[in-house]
């Protein structure tokens, strides 16, 4: 079971630490999610889709994550500046 009683500095610890793997992994990451975006868990990516909406809705269904702790990231393509809109 999941635990509801959460302080913000382990919020903070888990996010930054995906953040942080996100960042260090994004050449490996663009060479194989351009143009998609990325779920990242405890250090890896463990979801991607074309469509953040559909992404997000399939991470609610997973019960084998926190959802809390996933960072969900547009993955550029070469030349792109910006999340698709």
């Amino acid at each position: 079971m999941l635990s509801k009683n959460i302080s913000k500095e382990e919020i903070l610890r888990k996010g930054n630490a995906n953040l942080e793997w996100y960042c260090r992994n994004l050449k490996s990451l663009k060479e194989k999610y351009a143009g998609q975006y990325v779920a990242v868990y405890d250090r890896k990516v463990v979801d991607s889709d074309d469509s953040p909406d559909t992404l997000v809705a399939r991470l609610k269904n997973n019960t084998s994550i926190d959802q809390r702790w996933a960072f969900v990231q547009y993955v550029s393509k070469p030349g792109e500046r910006s999340v698709p809109g």
